[in-house]
């Protein structure tokens, strides 16, 4: 049964074969990392900006993508392939630097696509110009982070923007015509359930074509370390967690794509929740949840409430 829309189906639905994106790291920072907005980077974030870690920045984009093709078509048969650029802030750069870095990702044979992921303070004139370009020659992905909808945690979190910054490049790049995937971190520190499922509700008015859930989860190096250290930064148990992706993905249009139901991260940085390295298990208790509920994605997006308050919406999308 499929409960929600995933990208990997998309994908091969695109594309006719089974797709991978390759995670990249092309040596960016960020503005609030960086001293240009804040020093530190986001609280939940490591040395290595939640990317795939430092040594791979020491590879040219060809050789992490050639190393990332043998990988992933043995793991999951993938036969084409996603240029990812994922660690830091993708587009905090030059276009020249970005125009190289692009080119060398689609010269590598069975790549057919980019994926860009970035701040929504993070998107100059320039830079808006080239990605114009790019999203004209190639299957394109432009990633903005979000986080949660709540401005006092975004400012906890030292994100460096706010969600009206998220909602102005949003309505701009959409304009545009580019893909949008928005990233939500569920279980951040001072959020609630009311504020995550804003989240929901501003994704599904801003017209948002896709999503990535991502749960708290403790890095080693990561500013939260310390506070995690002394208990006073609770992370969730498994099912806890489950309920509320379900509780986001009832409440956001069929059409969105859900490209992450929770966040990874290597064991070797991982400090909690132990469940992060399972990704299997969290991805059936997801599915359980649903079929606990006889649910699905968009359920209560669009529904009629009867005279018992029950929602009554037979549409069944997968």
């Amino acid at each position: 049964m499929n409960y929600y829309r995933s990208f990997s189906r998309v994908l091969k639905e695109t594309f006719g074969v089974p797709v991978h994106k390759i995670t990249l790291d092309a040596g960016f920072t960020c503005p609030n990392r960086d001293g240009k907005l804040a020093l530190g980077g986001c609280t939940y974030c490591d040395v290595d900006g939640s990317g795939p870690g430092q040594t791979r920045a020491l590879l040219s984009i060809r050789q992490q993508l050639e190393e990332g093709k043998v990988l992933f078509s043995k793991r999951f048969g993938a036969r084409k392939f996603i240029a990812y650029f994922q660690a830091y802030t993708g587009t905090y750069t030059t276009p020249d630097r970005l125009r190289a870095l692009f080119d060398e990702a689609l010269c590598v044979e069975d790549v057919v696509g980019l994926d860009v992921a970035t701040r929504p303070d993070c998107l100059p004139g320039d830079v808006i110009e080239l990605l114009c370009e790019y999203r004209g020659k190639t299957n394109f992905w432009l990633e903005l982070g979000l986080q949660t909808a709540n401005d006092e945690v975004l400012k906890r979190v030292n994100r460096g923007h706010d969600v009206a910054s998220f909602i102005s490049a949003t309505q701009r790049m959409k304009a545009l015509g580019f893909q949008i995937c928005a990233h939500m971190i569920l279980g951040l520190p001072g959020d609630d359930w009311e504020h995550m499922m804003q989240g929901a509700k501003l994704i599904s008015e801003l017209g948002i074509d896709a999503v990535k859930l991502h749960h708290l989860h403790i890095l080693k190096t990561a500013p939260m370390e310390g506070p995690w250290r002394k208990g006073l930064i609770p992370v969730l148990e498994l099912q806890d967690y489950a309920s509320w992706v379900v509780d986001f993905l009832e409440r956001i249009p069929a059409s969105v794509i859900v490209q992450r139901l929770a966040g990874s991260a290597a064991k070797e940085r991982l400090l909690a929740p132990m469940w992060t390295l399972e990704k299997a298990k969290i991805i059936q208790t997801i599915e359980n949840e649903f079929k606990k509920r006889e649910s699905y994605q968009g359920k209560l997006h669009e529904c009629t409430i009867d005279i018992h308050g029950v929602c009554r919406n037979t549409f069944y999308p997968f």
